[in-house]
């Protein structure tokens, strides 16, 4: 089946009725590779529930959102998942060929995550609110004075440049545990090659505050324009 692209017409792509609450707390998982081996993952997703990939169309990051949020066929998911939520979900599911093969489809999903490059520094934002596509610049802006986001954080990734896939073991190990959890409980995704790329440095130029939404392609995080799109939400009583 042919992607169709949703959303993103003539008509204005910036939505006065953005979300004006977002979720304030970001969980953090705990760095441990003192050993060699595969350890279990004290991460908890148990709170929360995952939809799957619907159907074969692809979405800008804040009309996915939107969807998401709004589509009453859709149950009303709260989100897309933040990159270690679905890598946690893979690896918690990695015996269960169904959720295993629908997890890795060959298309790329959008997270709830955003980067933005500045020089030698890679800015990740969790949640990100307010990214909206403008097709005349080809680029995800900041509906408003600064972005909206749950959390923000800050890793130096020297000199490696952008738009090239970059091999986990070749990043900072803050990085990778920040997004991926620690890397020894992921020896089962060497086979699918797991990846980042890096967005440009729009600095200097005359597009301000420029974040990338981060789409996840089987076992890699790339910034793209267009995904497919997964909710997640909380139980009752849970939190993010």
């Amino acid at each position: 089946m042919k992607n169709k692209i949703l959303g993103d017409k003539k008509k204005s792509n910036f939505d006065d009725n953005l979300a004006d609450v977002v979720n304030k707390l970001a969980e953090e998982g705990k760095l441990d590779n003192s050993s060699g081996v595969i350890e279990k993952s004290d991460y908890d997703i148990s709170n929360l529930e995952f939809g799957s990939q619907p159907f074969a169309v692809v979405w800008s990051y804040n009309e996915s959102l939107k969807d998401l949020r709004e589509n009453i066929a859709r149950k009303r998911w709260d989100r897309h998942p933040r990159p270690r939520e679905i890598f946690e979900y893979l690896l918690k599911n990695m015996d269960n060929p169904d959720i295993r093969e629908e997890v890795l489809i060959s298309y790329p999903e959008w997270t709830s995550c955003a980067f933005k490059r500045k020089g030698s520094k890679l800015f990740v934002a969790l949640d990100p609110e307010n990214l909206v596509f403008d097709k005349s610049k080809n680029a995800y802006l900041v509906n408003g004075s600064k972005l909206i986001c749950s959390e923000k954080k800050e890793f130096i990734i020297g000199t490696k440049p952008s738009k090239v896939c970059h091999h986990l073991e070749e990043l900072p190990e803050e990085l990778i545990n920040y997004l991926y959890g620690p890397i020894n409980q992921y020896a089962c995704f060497k086979k699918y090659t797991p990846e980042i790329s890096f967005p440009n440095d729009y600095q200097g130029e005359t597009i301000n505050d420029v974040w990338v939404p981060i789409a996840r392609h089987k076992c890699s995080l790339i910034p793209v324009n267009y995904a497919h799109s997964r909710g997640v939400k909380r139980l009752l009583g849970g939190g993010f």
